[in-house]
């Protein structure tokens, strides 16, 4: 580790905070799809699908998605031509992993004051299930959940 955050801790499980309600409609969560313009995100299906959220719905569950590859090269995202978008719930996709040196975006609350969710920086480092983000345009640093980071593509 990199010495910055808490240590993980064996046998969490990986709740997060903001879990929803049981029995409350849509997956814990759905209401993070607000943020989700310009993240990169698995398609249902076999996993081997990915794309972009183009844009979210006013009910900030639905979104848009242009479906697209991951250069095999450059792992760079490349629009599929021709692909209409796709007009899907938010729980039907899944967030790509984003990793060191990557442009993200913060999706949700956090414990830490930098980053209000929506905020764009770099991935600088991960420790454990923590990321370590240098917020755009600040000189400031935010720790941040992993699973509250979405890869950023737009």
């Amino acid at each position: 580790g990199t010495g910055l955050g808490v240590p993980g801790t064996p046998g969490a499980g990986g709740a997060l905070d903001i879990a929803a309600t049981p029995g409350a409609p849509g997956p814990p969560g759905a209401e993070l799809c607000i943020h989700w313009e310009g993240v990169l995100v698995s398609l249902p299906g076999d996993g081997s699908r990915v794309g972009v959220v183009a844009s979210v719905m006013a009910d900030g569950r639905g979104v848009r998605v242009r479906p697209g590859a991951l250069s095999p090269g450059s792992g760079a995202w490349e629009p599929e031509a021709g692909a209409d978008e796709l007009v899907l719930d938010g729980h039907q996709l899944e967030l790509v992993q984003p990793v060191k040196k990557d442009r993200v975006k913060i999706l949700s609350e956090s414990d830490t004051a930098a980053g209000a969710p929506g905020t764009a920086g770099t991935l600088i480092g991960v420790d454990v299930t923590d990321g370590i983000v240098k917020v755009d345009n600040t000189t400031d640093l935010a720790i941040i959940d992993m699973r509250l980071l979405g890869k950023l593509v737009a």
